[in-house]
């Protein structure tokens, strides 16, 4: 019994192979990112209203240093994670070929990383996996456990109607941004990873339909934006020649997260 967790490139006609290790790149790049930017997004929220003396002169300097060494040590993870226990040699080829046959890919011309349960993983290998699952974890609770107490502060809050309603406005955005990647990019992958350690097969259809969770995830972040923020909307318009009214564009805190393309994910057993 042979398991895999695949993730391969495939080009377009002409390109080059390089270019399918740059979108592979990309992809892990922009999958990291999004779990950074949403983290420091709740954070910077929950410092913004409920424990605002950590944005004082004096301890500034403590919290920027803080943020920073959590965004350098993730990402960090993440790389480990894939240098050690991802293979992308030519024997890893050449051992999922079978697999590649089933899901339709030219090996010769794609580039595909990934692991097979077919070899042990060894100590090293399973304590990054169990270390990379943790770190996510936790950057998850750190989300829940903010958004969590800025829900709180928002019932109690003795703020003006004005200031509550846009923090509330600002809030709600905060969490459907947050439900697109979760459930169209982190979600298909939890289940994929679950499904690979579990001895489950997900047909060619799940790989199809990650792929297309993936490129939704893309297309609607930008989407949701624009629909919650009119000023964000106005601006676009008079941008594309759509509204003809000059206004000023004031300051929004916004967080468009990375794109993500050209690549699919798919855990077979056969």
């Amino acid at each position: 019994m042979k398991s895999y967790f695949i993730i391969y490139s495939t080009p377009t006609l002409g390109q080059p192979v390089m270019v399918n290790w740059i979108a592979l790149i990309m992809l892990a790049l922009s999958i990291t990112a999004t779990v950074v930017l949403l983290t420091y997004s709740f954070i910077y929220r929950y410092l913004q209203l409920c424990r605002s003396d950590y944005l004082e002169p004096f301890l500034i300097k403590k919290t920027i240093m803080s943020l920073a060494l959590l965004g350098v040590v993730y990402p960090l993870n993440v790389w480990i994670f894939i240098i050690v226990v991802y293979s992308y040699d030519s024997q890893f080829v050449i051992d999922t070929q079978e697999v590649s046959s089933i899901v339709g890919v030219d090996i010769n011309n794609a580039v595909i990383i990934g692991f097979s349960l077919k070899k042990s993983l060894n100590r090293m290998q399973t304590a990054v996996t169990i270390e990379i699952f943790l770190f996510t974890f936790i950057m998850f609770v750190i989300s829940v456990i903010c958004a969590l107490n800025i829900a709180s502060f928002l019932k109690k809050s003795t703020l003006s109607k004005t200031s509550l309603a846009h923090y509330r406005r600002m809030f709600l955005l905060l969490l459907v941004q947050t439900a697109c990647p979760t459930f169209l990019m982190f979600l298909p992958l939890l289940v994929a990873t679950i499904a690979i350690f579990g001895g489950v097969d997900t047909p060619l259809f799940y790989a199809d339909c990650v792929d297309m969770a993936f490129s939704l995830a893309a297309l609607l972040n930008p989407l949701i934006i624009i629909a919650f923020l009119g000023e964000y909307r106005n601006f676009i318009l008079y941008k594309l020649g759509l509204n003809k009214r000059s206004f000023p564009l004031q300051a929004i805190n916004l967080k468009v997260l990375p794109l993500q393309r050209h690549f699919r994910i798919s855990s077979t057993q056969y």
